[in-house]
């Protein structure tokens, strides 16, 4: 299974409203890397969690720990930090190092 964050704006919480793609594409601009690892952690969470005497456990489907690898190449955080403003830079390393995805 893949966890692709991603937003489904309705009109009446089923078709697909009209200028959905002008709300998508306003909070793709305005999430940034912690935003989306924020929801996968959530989903992951939400589908990892036990059965408790409210929620039986489903038995056709299991959901287990996120994979984690290790590359050889990666992203230079300041490079592309240098597109942001002054404070949000300050704000996205300080909390990187806050995130488990990249310590090291």
């Amino acid at each position: 299974m893949e966890i692709t964050p991603t937003y489904y704006f309705t009109r009446d919480g089923y078709r697909l409203w009209r200028y959905h793609q002008d709300k998508l594409s306003g909070i793709k601009r305005l999430e940034r890397n912690p935003n989306v690892l924020d929801q996968v952690l959530f989903w992951k969470a939400y589908l990892t969690k036990p059965a408790n005497m409210f929620a039986a456990e489903y038995p056709f489907l299991k959901f287990g720990e996120l994979q984690e690898f290790r590359l050889e190449a990666g992203i230079n955080e300041e490079v592309w930090l240098g597109h942001e403003e002054e404070k949000a830079a300050e704000e996205i390393k300080a909390s990187l190092r806050d995130l488990p995805l990249f310590r090291q």
